[in-house]
């Protein structure tokens, strides 16, 4: 419920274009691959590792 609600977070920032965006976004990300690693789905997770990297890029 907590990765839900950090990631309608970074939604809603992102909308306002707040800086505070990256890093909620990438702890959100990170939350995600946790939760995708210890649940099954490994493509997903693969995913996560991309997100981040594109959220300190851009």
């Amino acid at each position: 419920m907590a990765v839900f609600v950090m990631g309608a977070l970074c939604v809603w920032l992102a909308a306002w274009q707040s800086p505070e965006n990256r890093p909620i976004g990438i702890f959100d990300n990170i939350a995600f691959l946790v939760l995708f690693v210890t649940g099954g789905p490994y493509a997903d997770s693969g995913l996560q590792v991309v997100y981040p990297a594109l959220a300190a890029y851009g």
